[in-house]
């Protein structure tokens, strides 16, 4: 019985350590999201010298080919919604 709490104590800090793994994995796949999003939509302005019209929520400007409506059409990495 001993060395059952033993190894019970020895494991407890190391369960938690997965979760924060996917936790911080999940957080820098949203931020690497955001810095391709940023990426294609300064892309986008240079070529006619302005932003693409502010649209509805999880609508998509008409005109941006760089930035894929397949990618930002579900939910974030963080289960947000894209808007």
């Amino acid at each position: 019985m001993i060395v059952v709490v033993i190894i019970g104590l020895l494991t407890a800090p190391a369960v938690p350590a997965p979760q924060r793994a996917r936790l911080a994995s999940r957080q820098a796949a949203f931020l690497n999201d955001l810095r391709i999003a940023k990426d294609a939509f300064e892309t986008s302005a240079l070529e006619p010298g302005d932003w693409p019209p502010d649209g509805n929520a999880g609508i998509l400007p008409a005109r941006d080919e760089y930035l894929p409506p397949a990618r930002w059409s579900g939910t974030t990495s963080i289960d947000g919604r894209w808007d």
